[in-house]
């Protein structure tokens, strides 16, 4: 579980060989809210996280959960507390 201030504008995702992708081809989710995408490097992407914490959307969760996908492919990368 990663903590995140209220403050912050942005989350940065990492990882490998991202500037493969195109920001259409990304979806980034905090629960059951977006986390529009707004710049894709070659080591990170970020995106425009929710102003407050939102709601999880996994039944019975206490913490939003962070989904990243890619085409068909998702992922659940871990949890953000605000």
């Amino acid at each position: 579980m990663q903590l995140f201030n209220e403050d912050q504008h942005f989350l940065t995702v990492e990882g490998d060989n991202l500037t493969l992708l195109a920001p259409s081809d990304v979806q980034i989710t905090i629960g059951i809210e977006e986390c529009r995408v707004v710049e894709i490097s070659n080591a990170f992407m970020r995106c425009a996280a929710p102003r407050k914490q939102p709601k999880p959307g996994v039944s019975g969760a206490e913490v939003p959960e962070v989904n990243v996908t890619i085409g068909n492919i998702m992922e659940t990368l871990g949890y953000l507390k605000y």
